[in-house]
């Protein structure tokens, strides 16, 4: 009996280890949780738009219009930077297709703590169609994952660009 409750206990440890480790996602946070993780699903009759704002300046310095079909993953890493008051935490985000539940995402910003931004989600005009059915669109992936995207980069974050990456033009 004692084997079998200490194997218990075992097992319940590593697969909650595992889940907090990462890379479980749904709307709404990992079975209602949110362990500073954020799902945003796109659908034709709710497209959305993310944004994540400094609430100090009023600066928006992400900007992302989820494709209908696909999902934005955010995850917040504090103190990734401490030595940078001013965006000393990280957000790690990705787009992937709806329905998608286990990943890392593998694209990076700088961003302030917790306490100065702010996640704001906006409807677009609907219904929209995916992209795969306008017209004049061949059924195929999107060139660039993520499709359309528009962030800013502050000025500490700033890395250089490479193929895939994110343009740091002004968000207008």
């Amino acid at each position: 009996m004692h084997r079998f409750s200490l194997s218990s206990l075992t097992l319940g440890l590593c697969l909650c280890g595992s889940l907090a480790l990462g890379g479980c996602w749904s709307p709404g946070g990992t079975r209602g949780w949110s362990p500073n993780s954020y799902t945003y699903e796109s659908s034709s009759m709710i497209p959305q738009t993310v944004s994540l704002k400094d609430t100090r300046t009023g600066e928006t310095l992400f900007s992302y219009d989820i494709p209908v079909g696909r999902q934005l993953v955010i995850k917040f890493h504090k103190d990734h930077t401490p030595e940078d008051a001013a965006y000393p935490d990280l957000m790690k985000w990705d787009d992937w297709e709806i329905g998608t539940r286990f990943g890392m995402p593998d694209k990076e910003l700088a961003v302030p703590p917790a306490s100065a931004r702010m996640l704001e989600v906006s409807v677009r005009k609907s219904p929209e169609m995916p992209e795969a059915m306008r017209a004049g669109t061949a059924a195929t992936t999107p060139a660039s994952p993520g499709g359309p995207l528009t962030p800013t980069t502050p000025p500490s974050a700033a890395t250089p660009a490479s193929p895939g990456t994110p343009s740091t033009e002004p968000v207008y």
